[in-house]
């Protein structure tokens, strides 16, 4: 958690001070294993993904005219694993299962399981 939080980057909006500008994933793998009455184990694997996204953010410009340098690079990844990842909830939704959108950013790569 330390080491996410020391990675963490922020960058102050419009609208916030604290704004965070990369998205935060923190993924609790559990194993459980019980003996059952023939002599074999039964393993049950679970994984939980706490997701922190980063806000999205209109195109406006900084002082003078510009934006800070990076920052239209930061905005167009968060925009589009943002819009990656609503399009696979979408699909999914829909009951679709193929074809899925995962690899298009690496948010939607990490939770595609």
């Amino acid at each position: 958690l330390r080491r996410g939080a020391a990675q963490r980057k922020v960058r102050e909006t419009r609208y916030n001070e604290y704004s965070s500008r990369s998205h935060t994933v923190m993924q609790v793998h559990v194993t459980s294993s019980r003996p059952t009455a023939d002599g074999s184990v039964v393993v049950k694997r679970s994984k939980l993904s706490l997701v922190d996204l980063a806000g999205s953010e209109r195109w406006g410009w900084g002082s003078g005219g510009q934006l800070a340098a990076g920052h239209k690079d930061e905005m167009t990844a968060i925009n589009k694993s943002l819009t990656t990842l609503g399009r696979v909830v979408t699909l999914l939704s829909q009951g679709k299962r193929a074809g899925l959108p995962y690899r298009e950013s690496k948010l939607t790569r990490l939770l595609q399981d």
